[in-house]
């Protein structure tokens, strides 16, 4: 890379601590800045794609080569139907007589009701391995004489942990908040209601209430909206204009885009804890603490994939996903001179790739509404799925790499 001009921007790094209410009876979680932050220099944009001529590409000042990218599958859920009536538990006891020690299984009868005898069920298998996997479905198949081919892969979580080789608290958490700054977003996780992106937080013990990254719009993006004399001028297109709508979240929160349940859940966290059961978790001993994108898949997510059965696992195409949910974007401002846009910059540092990109397709149509282009009800065009960002070609070949040897893990 370039050696940079200088730095543009440098982004605090918040987190959350305690603190007693005015009461002095209880105590509440707030945000506040950790100490640590990211510093951001600018480069002319050096792709070739025309609607970035002039641009300056924005990077975040951390080496790749301090950190090691690595893969894994925490989870596997498969479906299957009985010939006799079940119970869940029943189920469960036998099955984790079958499988590894430091596995643990979950069994479920499809319509919820666990307590009464059933035919259909899903077993979700934690940490799994390729062997283990077949060894399970071998032994259902023998003990409950179900079909090989009845047996149907429900989902998956599949994660890219990235880890400081310092081992340092600092450098991971640097790392944590990059990610959380440059993956970005589909449209599709903007359009679904409860989907969007947001951030969870607080102490275990208390209620935590996921708090949007990109607020929700206002009365005075309504006013304008209402003033406004194109349909293309919404109260949420003068939200994505306004900078005070995008809310920087602590490191040590739970991002989220998609719902539980949906077709895929991506979640960024910065990952000290493990195993966690309702309020308890167990603390991570120092090395393998690190920083963490997960996707959950369900089923028709995974037909798309090719994969149905138990052995179609053995040709996921993994590394397909760094150009989907695992996609890094570096982001490309417009320039004042030399130096990044003074409004488009305060927007990034607040709300990452994300939130830039919202501003940015706003902008956009604002400029084409402006230069006089859709006039009436036509809408104006839109920018293209990637935006005005660039694809961060070296953080992907590493994510690419780590997803590659979990192909190879898996038989592939």
């Amino acid at each position: 890379m370039l050696s940079p001009m200088s730095y543009d921007l440098t982004v605090p790094i918040l987190e959350t601590a305690r603190k007693r209410r005015p009461s002095g009876k209880r105590w509440h979680t707030f945000v506040k800045e950790s100490g640590i932050e990211i510093n951001y220099y600018s480069m002319p944009y050096s792709g070739k794609q025309p609607i970035n001529e002039g641009r300056l590409e924005v990077w975040p000042d951390i080496e790749l080569c301090d950190y090691t990218f690595s893969a894994v599958v925490d989870w596997i859920r498969i479906s299957f139907d009985t010939t006799s009536r079940h119970k869940a538990s029943n189920i469960h006891r036998w099955a984790s007589a079958v499988v590894d020690l430091e596995q643990t299984l979950f069994v479920q009868r499809l319509d919820g009701e666990d307590w009464r005898a059933g035919h259909e069920f899903t077993l979700q298998l934690q940490n799994p391995t390729p062997s283990g996997l077949e060894r399970l479905c071998a032994a259902l198949e023998t003990k409950y004489k179900i079909d090989r081919q009845a047996i149907r892969i429900d989902g998956i979580e599949v994660s890219l942990d990235i880890y400081p080789k310092s081992g340092s608290d600092e450098d991971r958490r640097r790392m944590t908040e990059v990610l959380r700054h440059h993956v970005i977003v589909p449209e599709l996780f903007w359009n679904t209601p409860g989907a969007q992106p947001r951030c969870a937080f607080g102490d275990i013990f208390e209620v935590k209430i996921p708090k949007p990254v990109v607020l929700g719009s206002t009365g005075k993006h309504r006013d304008k909206s209402n003033a406004a004399a194109h349909d293309a001028l919404t109260p949420e297109h003068f939200r994505d204009l306004d900078a005070a709508a995008f809310q920087p979240q602590p490191v040590d929160g739970t991002f989220y885009f998609g719902r539980k349940g949906d077709v895929a859940m991506v979640r960024i966290q910065d990952k000290v804890t493990d195993k966690r059961t309702g309020n308890h978790a167990q603390k991570l001993e120092q090395h393998r603490k690190r920083s963490r994108i997960e996707v959950t898949l369900d089923r028709f997510v995974m037909r798309e994939l090719g994969v149905e059965f138990e052995v179609d696992i053995r040709n996921l195409p993994f590394d397909h996903l760094v150009s989907g949910v695992f996609a890094t974007t570096i982001p490309t401002l417009s320039a004042a001179g030399e130096t990044p846009d003074a409004e488009e910059l305060p927007v990034f540092a607040k709300g990452g790739v994300l939130g830039l990109d919202r501003y940015q397709r706003a902008k956009h149509i604002q400029d084409q509404i402006e230069a006089g282009a859709g006039r009436g009800s036509r809408r104006p065009s839109a920018l293209g799925i990637k935006g005005h960002g660039v694809a961060w070609a070296e953080f992907r070949k590493r994510s690419r790499k780590a997803l590659k040897r979990l192909e190879t893990q898996w038989g592939r």
